[in-house]
């Protein structure tokens, strides 16, 4: 079964409500925006496509994406900021 991959990458910066990536073909994304910066347990996922629009919060927070495919998830891309 082929993996996920793990290198996924940030395109840009979140500004205020949006954050993109560079989507592969075959894959799945799974997106979280938390107010740390410890990777979100797997319930806290949910299903996302680029450009990701989320409503921000106050304070300084972490957009997180990962690949999935079957059963396989990449190592998150992460990056902080404050809106």
């Amino acid at each position: 079964m082929p993996t996920a991959p793990v290198d996924l990458t940030l395109d840009s910066t979140p500004s205020s409500s949006t954050a993109t990536w560079t989507a592969v073909p075959g894959y799945a994304y799974q997106c979280q925006v938390s107010n740390g910066s410890s990777v979100p347990a797997a319930a806290e996922w949910s299903p996302c496509v680029s450009p990701f629009t989320f409503v921000p919060k106050n304070g300084n927070q972490t957009f997180f994406v990962r690949a999935v495919r079957g059963s396989s998830s990449s190592t998150p891309a992460s990056v902080n900021f404050k809106p």
